[in-house]
């Protein structure tokens, strides 16, 4: 019990607090709970391939991060102490503004933190998890052994050491204890961070239409809910069947990423250092699980192009601000789609598909585009189009 109770206590420490310092310090606190996971994260991840590579170990990086938490906490501490005593009115009126919203979220969690006490994390026989788990106690082991990361572990690659399985190895060396131990408390922090990013992320998106704030709130609270029963992979539930897995770590940030770009497209006041997280969060969904990167990509193609193309019409009351960042994000991200498409289909071999009933040949559709995979959207419908997509999509453009 005590095991669980620390590595809970750490995964959730370095999965929030460095960044929620880190808005601290900028006195930006819009999308607050996402910003702060990303940019954790993000520290967590892009430290890790640097410091293994150049060979300081594991322990050195866990260092390394726990000095710019630290650092954080200092700084945030003097900042804030001079701020309060000259804009203690906004605080309160801040506290009064968000107190209703992180109830809400706090029962939530409470309510799920009480079921996933019954049935625990996700473990039968067969699953992806034990493959996962492998993946981790191989890293135990090298840790154990001294060879992860070191300069003469000649086999040593950015692919192959995955900053998710390091660190979940990591922790459970340092508790002195198997990884499996640790499953549990790994699993729920990722699953309450999962839903904690659903919530938020449909409240962002609700409060766009005209409702009371108490509308909004329950809205994301039913999003929320939805998701948790019916978000998945056929007949497997997310927030169970991928709590222990780099995907369910890399999800949020998808969240993260569109906060950012759609106050980008919709409020002509946005600070613009924002747009500098955007790679930055991409970069780390590659580096835990390329597919949320890839697909982060092309619903922002999917949002700048409808928002360029309502911009067209003479019923869009978009301002001269707007209107330019709309026109220009299309054309960026149409230039950078063309490259990336010719690039796919020129210069990489695609890797064999017809084993799969998820794709077919576009061939079968259109003689010259013969041999070409496409999605097939006659098999399980409800996995390529569902209620979750349609609303935010709408919510989203």
């Amino acid at each position: 019990m005590i095991v669980q109770a620390t590595s809970l206590l750490i995964f959730g420490a370095y999965f929030f607090l460095p960044g929620f310092l880190i808005t601290l310090i900028l006195n930006y606190y819009r999308d607050q709970f996402l910003l702060s996971y990303g940019i954790s994260i993000s520290l967590l991840v892009l430290t890790s391939p640097l410091t293994l590579w150049f060979g300081y170990g594991v322990f050195a990086w866990m260092g390394l991060h726990l000095s710019i938490f630290l650092l954080s906490l200092l700084v945030a501490y003097l900042y804030r102490k001079q701020r309060l005593r000259r804009q203690n009115f906004s605080r309160r009126q801040r506290l009064r503004l968000h107190f209703r919203p992180i109830l809400v979220c706090t029962l939530l969690l409470v309510s799920f933190s009480a079921y996933y006490v019954c049935v625990g994390p996700y473990t039968e026989i067969p699953s992806d998890f034990w493959k996962h788990l492998a993946r981790v106690e191989l890293k135990l082991i090298a840790l154990s052994d001294g060879t992860l990361g070191q300069k003469h572990n000649e086999g040593f690659t950015l692919a192959a050491h995955n900053p998710i399985y390091v660190f979940h190895g990591a922790v459970a060396y340092f508790l002195s204890t198997k990884a499996i131990d640790l499953a549990p408390a790994i699993s729920f922090v990722t699953s309450a961070v999962f839903l904690a990013s659903i919530y938020w992320f449909s409240l962002k998106l609700f409060s766009e239409f005209r409702l009371n704030g108490r509308y909004k709130v329950v809205a994301a609270s039913l999003a929320t809910l939805l998701t948790l029963v019916s978000f998945g992979t056929a007949s497997f539930s997310f927030v169970r069947y991928y709590a222990y897995f780099p995907t369910i770590i890399a999800f949020p940030l998808i969240y993260a990423v569109f906060s950012i770009f759609i106050d980008y497209l919709n409020r002509p006041h946005f600070r613009h250092t924002l747009l500098i997280l955007i790679p930055v969060f991409l970069l780390v969904m590659f580096l835990i699980h390329p597919q949320e990167a890839f697909l982060t990509f092309i619903m922002m193609c999917g949002m700048s192009f409808v928002r360029a193309g309502r911009s067209l019409s003479p019923m869009a009351a978009i301002g001269p601000v707007l209107l330019a960042r709309a026109r220009s994000s299309a054309c960026f991200f149409l230039t950078l789609l063309s490259l990336v498409t010719v690039y796919a289909f020129t210069a990489r071999e695609i890797a064999p598909w017809g084993h799969t009933a998820h794709v077919i040949n576009i061939g079968a559709f259109f003689p010259l585009l013969v041999r070409i995979p496409l999605d097939n959207p006659s098999f399980r419908l409800w996995t390529h189009l569902g209620f979750s997509d349609c609303w935010y999509t709408h919510g989203m453009c």
